[in-house]
């Protein structure tokens, strides 16, 4: 994922430093773009800033609904803001990512060592977005593709959206070990998953019979282990990095 930045050298409205992007370029939601974004002085002078993002309306079947999107900090640090929310018809989409990786693009993230940083800026969360919204009696759904993302939206309001990422820094911090597993049942789409199928179907059933059924599955196990450990080794140390 790449962050682009613009800069608000109009200075109009005050306190805007800049408009930001995110541009997802690897993984299932590879070629999704996130717009919107705005990154504000922090109030009182105090130093930092504050990323918002504001709610929009759209037209959904035939009804008005408003959508927001935001991180699993922001919403995890408003969740009192869900009191009343089931009377409304909104729905949040939550990129949860195991924390703030945004902050690592702060000039901070150079002048403090990593751990020390990803504890203090990075802020991961110890309580899960779902059950969380559970407890305020949303709906929730959990998606890791665009179609997936598409179909959730239709649904009716109001409901939480959970946006899974692969983020190799703070998996093993977090604990986090099933994800070098999951992530590789996600399909970007119908022809990555039929694809996939059609594979499976022409060579699988022929070396399961030459090798055993035992060996075979041990075999695609440990495939899919060793394609999420080598994006884990390259990435490990990279806080900004999400899938």
């Amino acid at each position: 994922m790449t962050v682009k930045i613009t800069p608000n050298d109009k200075g109009n409205p005050p306190g805007k430093v800049a408009e930001a992007e995110l541009h997802f370029t690897d993984g299932p939601l590879d070629g999704l773009k996130l717009i919107g974004f705005a990154i504000w002085e922090q109030r009182g002078g105090v130093g930092g800033y504050n990323v918002t993002f504001p709610a929009r309306q759209y037209t959904v079947n035939g009804d008005r609904r408003t959508f927001a999107l935001l991180g699993d900090l922001a919403f995890l640090h408003d969740v009192s803001g869900l009191v009343n929310f089931s009377d409304l018809p909104c729905t949040l989409v939550v990129m949860d990512n195991g924390g703030g990786g945004i902050f690592s693009f702060l000039p901070q993230a150079s002048a403090v060592e990593t751990e020390r940083f990803e504890l203090l800026f990075g802020t991961p969360p110890t309580s899960d977005v779902g059950d969380v919204a559970r407890g305020f009696g949303l709906s929730v759904c959990d998606v890791a593709t665009v179609p997936e993302l598409e179909a959730a939206l239709n649904r009716a309001a109001p409901a939480l959206i959970r946006v899974a990422a692969f983020r190799p820094y703070t998996m093993v911090r977090n604990g986090q070990y099933w994800q070098l597993l999951s992530s590789g049942f996600v399909h970007a789409n119908f022809s990555h998953l039929f694809f996939n199928l059609l594979t499976f179907y022409f060579f699988a059933f022929t070396l399961e019979r030459r090798i055993g059924t035992l060996a075979f599955v041990a075999l695609y196990g440990l495939g899919l282990l060793l394609g999420n450990l080598s994006t884990y080794f390259k990435h490990r140390n990279e806080p900004d990095y999400v899938m």
